[in-house]
């Protein structure tokens, strides 16, 4: 790969003259020989260029299609929760020379501030709004220090000088806002509120030099902590918008990570980078997929048979469930954990995974193996026995002999199955569906099966309980979608909404003879799409697609949510679960689908620690990846 130029701009091209990039940049640089991109920049505006194909990718590109409907995203983002922070310094700089009105910059280190100053008693104060501030107050450290990640950006809203004072007032803004519709790094966007925000910061100034100074904030310690500019280099220039990607050890990494945890920072260039700093592989795909399923359906068990959000609202508050319930209701005190359980659909994902591996190391056909395995999960669910059905490992795990609201359809037709009969049932429940995520994520490694041949595997799994078309056309929409994110290096919303409609038309081809069940499916996973557009809340707009006891509007409801909140895991699984349907097959299913697309280790830490068999369901992902069977 070189370089080449045309018309003042650059481009690469292999050494046999063939375009890779097309000659657009103003500039190509290398970030390190390790690393496998370029950085091209348009003015100040970077963007990632792959070694290996030359793909141009756009870290800071906001999925909307108005430019009111992405500054609805920003502000959103930027407004709730916003505090003022201060820091100040007597290190020279030329303010005038270095920072404007309406600039961008990137933090570059972590900066350390305060939620509180009195009188300024340096040349320089530093005045931040932000709601994305992680709180260390409580760690023990003296003082009273609050953290921003080192790749958070900052608009420069005011420079005032005051009594000999320069205070320089920064806005705490998302990655995907720099551009829009701005250019070298001006953010030229204003708001409602913007005026009131530079009053505040100023009078803040007036006020605090009346004050006397903060004993504690001009300790050595402290002065420290405040001593450099924010957003600016040891040469006394602003830093590239670049987000640094190169950080120095595995510490600095993992307390970016816990940063921005603490400050429910849901930037996506962020979660974007972490993902390429640990390796975001197709293995951490699969297990995001799976965790993130188990996730979505311990948040909604708790509350599947309260049969209103009102209800919801009444016993967990206003956004009704939003953290994981490690005491849940339903449950006998005796049988009360400090992890939240989950239900039969995590338990059915399992051994769908088992009963798949299972066939693959006997080389029999999987949806066999899937059945075999169903017949196990029956027998945990019933206490009946039979040396016919003892492959999966993980049937005499406890968790998965517990009764959790197994579903009768479910157990209907494998007592069928189990005495050797045909089961004979006309439903489309969701109990199809809810459960064949590793499916594709085992068919997507190395090319193990194609996606038309997942997606067709996915449907007779859920077809072996629910013979209505309904209860498993939708499973074969689920599996491609999926597949695709699970092997999409960079998904987007657009992007998954592209796999919806795509696999659409690839059930259209499986399932010629239900022509009307398929028209159906695809209307309401139109709709889900079309939904993102209006004003109403996430209940609202889920009560438009039904309440997910049935195959369809489940999927529908799990499509809708992990669309509108592509960004946020956290807030889809919040949506998922906070309706008045089934939500732990909402729920799961949505955390199927955004897990395969976000991975492992960008879902947050909090609900992973408080999930029952964690640890289980991570080294089930882990032999779904390597295609074979492990017991822990």
């Amino acid at each position: 790969m070189e370089k080449y130029y045309k018309d003042g701009k650059v481009g690469l091209q292999t050494k046999a003259g063939e375009v890779l990039t097309e000659a657009m940049f103003d500039s190509i640089e290398p970030l390190s020989d390790n690393v496998p991109i370029l950085v091209g920049y348009i003015g100040r505006h970077p963007y990632v260029i792959r070694k290996s194909d030359g793909r141009v990718i756009d870290f800071f590109r906001i999925d909307a299609r108005t430019i009111e409907a992405a500054l609805e995203k920003v502000m959103n983002w930027v407004l709730p929760g916003l505090q003022l922070f201060y820091r100040d310094t007597d290190t020279p700089i030329d303010v005038e020379k270095t920072f404007h009105v309406g600039d961008i910059l990137r933090a570059g280190f972590f900066i350390d501030m305060s939620p509180y100053a009195g009188k300024p008693m340096h040349r320089y104060r530093y005045i931040i709004a932000s709601s994305h501030a992680a709180s260390l107050a409580k760690s023990g450290i003296r003082y009273p220090l609050h953290i921003l990640h080192y790749n958070s950006y900052l608009k420069v809203m005011d420079i005032y000088e005051k009594s000999g004072v320069t205070q320089i007032f920064l806005l705490h803004v998302p990655a995907k806002a720099i551009f829009l519709p701005g250019i070298n790094g001006r953010l030229n966007f204003s708001f409602n509120g913007e005026e009131t925000l530079i009053d505040i910061a100023r009078k803040s100034l007036d006020t605090k030099l009346t004050l006397p100074p903060k004993e504690l904030l001009e300790e050595t310690g402290w002065l420290d902590r405040t001593s450099w500019h924010v957003g600016i280099d040891k040469d006394g220039q602003p830093l590239s918008l670049f987000p640094n990607i190169l950080v120095a050890n595995e510490n600095t990494l993992n307390m970016g990570k816990s940063i921005r945890e603490m400050a429910k920072d849901t930037d996506t260039i962020n979660l974007i980078l972490e993902n390429m700093e640990s390796n975001n592989t197709l293995q951490d795909r699969i297990r995001g997929s799976l965790i993130g399923g188990a996730i979505g359906d311990a948040l909604g068990y708790p509350v599947e048979f309260i049969q209103s959000f009102e209800r919801i609202q009444a016993k967990y508050g206003e956004r009704g469930i939003t953290r994981l319930d490690t005491k849940p209701h339903l449950l006998k005190e005796a049988d009360q954990k400090s992890k939240a359980v989950v239900s039969d659909d995590t338990q059915m994902t399992l051994f769908t995974a088992n009963g798949l591996l299972n066939a693959i190391e006997k080389g029999v056909l999987p949806k066999y193996g899937i059945c075999k395995a169903y017949i196990e999960w029956y027998q945990t669910q019933t206490g009946k026995k039979s040396s016919k059905y003892k492959d999966c490992w993980i049937s005499s795990v406890p968790e998965l002999n517990a009764r959790r609201a197994p579903g009768l359809t479910c157990l209907s037709a494998l007592e069928n199955i189990y005495r050797g009969k045909e089961p004979n049932n006309n439903s489309k429940g969701c109990g199809g569906v809810m459960r064949v995520a590793p499916i594709p994520l085992y068919a997507a490694v190395d090319g193990r099966m194609s996606i038309e041949d997942a997606d067709l595997l996915a449907g007779e799994a859920a077809e072996i309980t629910h013979q209505h078309p309904l209860g498993y056309i939708p499973a074969a929409l689920m599996s491609h979608v999926i597949y695709r994110l699970a092997l999409d290096p960079e998904p987007t919303q657009d992007s998954l909404k592209r796999y919806i409609r795509e696999g659409v038309e690839e059930i259209r081809k499986l399932y010629q003879a239900h022509t009307a069940d398929v028209d159906y499916m695809a209307e309401l996973a139109e709709r889900a799409i079309h939904l993102l557009d209006n004003s109403k809340t996430d209940v609202e707009n889920i009560g438009l697609l039904g309440e997910g006891w049935t195959g369809e509007e489940a999927l529908a409801i799990a499509l809708y949510c992990a669309l509108k909140h592509f960004d946020s895991f956290e807030d889809a699984m919040i949506a998922s679960v906070n309706h008045g349907g089934d939500s732990d097959s909402t729920g799961a299913v949505t955390g199927n689908i955004i897990g395969a697309a976000v991975g492992y280790d960008a879902i947050p830490q909090f609900f992973k620690d408080d999930l029952e068999m964690h640890d289980l369901i991570l080294h089930m992902a882990d032999d779904i990846y390597r295609g074979e069977i492990t017991k822990m």
